[in-house]
């Protein structure tokens, strides 16, 4: 049965006692992929960490997986010891994944983009989403255009 993870002693605690550091969803991810441990044997720190959408998530990451992810994600009575089950199995083992979780982090805009997204919106009488688009089918004198046409109103709106 695997154990927790222990690092050496803090500044708090004597330097012979060791810590337990708290099982994350990296650990979890690891040991889907890699040790494969069935889930009775688990140890408790394991099955608490265990988070099916985050795990979902970073499994998403992985192309070929996309389609297994999504059909699981559908059923809303899986279990943990369930969806572990299926993942332990569906991932192919021999070779490391690497879950791309930067992939999920928001890109922040810059301020010019923000506004011409702003700018597009509101000429064209469309949503964010659409006015993205927008950008990579206008000019660069359009965009100027907007941009001067909505610079007062946009500063105004601010």
């Amino acid at each position: 049965m695997p154990r927790k993870k222990t690092t050496e002693a803090s500044q708090s605690v004597s330097a012979t006692e060791p810590v337990e550091k708290k099982i994350g969803l990296f650990d979890v991810l690891e040991m889907i992929q890699g040790k494969r441990i069935p889930w009775e044997e688990l140890d408790d720190g394991y099955k608490e960490a265990y988070s099916q959408f985050m795990i979902n998530r970073f499994v998403s990451s992985i192309e070929f997986l996309c389609p297994l992810i999504s059909e699981i994600s559908a059923l809303k009575s899986l279990t943990n010891e369930q969806h572990y089950y299926i993942l332990t199995h569906a991932i192919p083992t021999g070779r490391k994944l690497w879950f791309n979780y930067k992939a999920f982090k928001k890109e922040k805009q810059d301020k010019d983009e923000e506004f011409l997204i702003w700018a597009i919106s509101k000429e064209y009488e469309i949503g964010k989403r659409e006015a993205k688009t927008y950008i990579e089918l206008l000019t660069d004198d359009e965009k100027a255009q907007l941009k001067k046409k909505w610079e007062e109103p946009y500063t105004y709106n601010k």
